[in-house]
């Protein structure tokens, strides 16, 4: 089989949940070759600096950025003029993370047997694209793609079911954040003790997304039992995403009005955050909300183990547990009375160290790459 590795480069197309962003960076620090593909529209809105970085710095691992202009079909036949642009004179492996209609696949499946010595494509699913596909989608996209890389174990579930060949690449955090707590991680350790030993108030953080498939409002729900009974304070933070502020009104704000009746508990709302101050945030807090429907760990829990948080969500479902040779370092509860062994815990270890072992054992830069490189030479054949 003959190897490209001196004239290869490797096209990250999309935005989810800086996946791509992260996956390129990842790339360009084992030396590879490695742009980020993305809408213009997404690039240029003012989004981009929360997404991607600081209030400063819209792209703060230096990642080549390039914008595809267009929507719907002008979109993706720009994106194909600009894979063959970067395939005249290197071997080019377009990584696609986007959830398009079928006929955008046929597009590419086109591009790809036309320069079919030039160009090889990977798909990765990262939850409702998958979660949504229909049978006949699903079948026509065995044609297309040899193998499709999956987000989070849980959707291998979703592809045995749709009779798709997937494999788990586990997601990518953030190496920016694991730097900066490594290289700070006793001030870190002290300022979230410092929290509890202040004040005895312990900092609650919900930077999850509020729909259907977080179930965010359950641990709501749950809070007043809580809250009435102990003798800690807490306070919570709540980002909240510009498309849930209605779902916050609706399902949130009734609970909260009933907590804050409680002299122990105190409440502070927040708009959508910038990747900086995100983690200034996570630092300064002792506990991350994950989500409580698809027992698996997303970004955010990921984020949240990196700086050190104690995580609490839903039991996780059998295929994460699955991947994991050791336990996974989070708190995961039923019901209102398991939430309260989960504070007691986090008074008594306001830092969760088992964290970020755990990410640098299973999410890390090292252990992502590897898993991609050898899916990029031995499933697509690179």
């Amino acid at each position: 089989m003959m190897r490209y590795d001196d004239s290869l480069i490797i096209a990250q197309v999309g935005y989810v949940a800086n996946v791509p962003y992260f996956l390129t960076y990842a790339l360009m620090s084992k030396g590879f070759e490695s742009i980020n593909l993305l809408p213009e529209n997404i690039l240029n809105s003012k989004f981009a600096r929360i997404f991607y970085g600081s209030r400063y710095n819209g792209n703060p691992l230096n990642v080549r950025l390039i914008p595809i202009k267009g929507t719907g079909v002008a979109y993706i036949i720009n994106l194909l003029n600009k894979l063959k642009y970067f395939s005249r004179k290197q071997f080019l492996i377009a990584h696609l993370h986007i959830g398009s209609a079928l006929r955008d696949h046929l597009f590419l499946w086109f591009l790809e047997k036309l320069h079919k010595k030039k160009i090889k494509l990977a798909f990765e699913f990262h939850g409702t694209d998958l979660r949504n596909l229909s049978s006949l989608k699903a079948k026509l996209l065995r044609y297309i793609y040899n193998t499709f890389l999956v987000s989070t174990p849980d959707l291998i579930t979703y592809c045995e079911s749709l009779e798709l060949p997937c494999m788990w690449l586990p997601n990518m955090v953030d190496p920016y954040y694991i730097l900066f707590t490594k290289n700070n991680i006793e001030n870190i350790i002290y300022n979230k003790k410092r929290n509890i030993d202040k004040d005895l108030t312990i900092k609650v953080l919900i930077p999850t997304r509020l729909d259907e498939h977080k179930n965010v409002q359950f641990f709501y729900e749950m809070l007043p039992e809580v809250v009435k009974d102990v003798d800690f304070n807490i306070q919570v933070t709540h980002i909240v995403w510009p498309e849930t502020v209605d779902i916050f009104i609706s399902r949130v704000l009734p609970t909260y009005k009933l907590l804050t009746k409680n002299k122990n508990f105190k409440f502070k709302i927040l708009p959508l955050q910038n990747r900086y101050d995100l983690l200034s945030l996570y630092l300064n807090s002792n506990v991350v909300i994950g989500q409580f429907k698809l027992g698996i760990l997303s970004l955010v829990e990921l984020e949240a183990l990196a700086t050190l948080n104690h995580v609490i969500m839903s039991r996780l479902n059998i295929r994460t547990r699955a991947v994991y040779s050791s336990e996974v370092p989070v708190c995961s509860i039923k019901d209102s009375s398991e939430l309260g062994k989960c504070f007691d815990r986090i008074i008594r270890e306001p830092a969760n160290l088992s964290g970020l072992e755990f990410i640098e054992r299973y999410h890390s830069i090292e252990k992502v790459i590897n898993m991609l490189l050898s899916y990029y030479y031995n499933v697509i054949h690179w």
